[in-house]
């Protein structure tokens, strides 16, 4: 459903690094590799990221979310990776 987003801390604890994709989408809407994210979190080898919206990051229509190899790509991680949000 729609809502901001305020903040996102992601564990990677693959060997490579790996990027959260953020989308103001549907779930259903978004075509992992082909639809434009709205938002990418790079995520450091064996390492985490946290980020803090200044300004919360608007979804009018949705928040989705896919976890990849690539900025905008569509390759999985070896292994998955640990998220929390913060949204309202």
């Amino acid at each position: 459903s729609p809502g901001n987003l305020y903040k996102v801390v992601v564990y990677n604890p693959n060997v490579a690094i790996a990027f959260v994709q953020l989308f103001d989408a549907l779930i259903a809407s978004v075509t992992v590799g082909t639809t434009t994210p709205k938002f990418v979190i790079p995520v450091p080898l064996t390492g985490s990221a946290a980020i803090d919206f200044d300004v919360p990051m608007t979804c009018a229509t949705g928040i989705a979310y896919a976890c990849t190899t690539t900025a905008t790509g569509s390759g999985d991680p070896a292994t998955g990776l640990t998220i929390s949000f913060l949204y309202k």
